[in-house]
């Protein structure tokens, strides 16, 4: 059965729709309720990502750590594995050049 992952926002109408029409299509619906409000979970202001910048706003590392360890449990996937912190993102200049041929 696929996942079906709740709002990051504190949304609990949302919720109950993503719910309904996971449950009625045969899948697992995973709430994240609570998970917004932890300070931890939130990626730092202004750090690298292989996006660009990260904001508060969007989970961070834990953040995404949390959430998978809570889709894995609703599936009875058992833990996840443990991986140390990531390295550093490469800086992303503010310009890309593009390669004159």
């Amino acid at each position: 059965m696929p996942p079906c992952i709740g709002s990051w926002l504190p949304a609990p109408s949302f919720d109950t729709i993503i719910a309904q029409a996971c449950e009625r299509h045969g899948g697992t619906f995973v709430s994240l309720n609570g998970f917004y409000g932890v300070n931890d979970f939130h990626a730092p202001e202004g750090g690298s990502s292989y996006l660009g910048r990260t904001d508060w706003f969007h989970p961070g590392d834990q953040g995404h750590a949390a959430i998978a360890a809570e889709v894995l449990s609703a599936l009875g996937a058992g833990p996840a594995p443990v991986v140390g912190p990531l390295p550093p993102a490469p800086q992303i200049p503010d310009v890309i050049r593009i390669h004159p041929k």
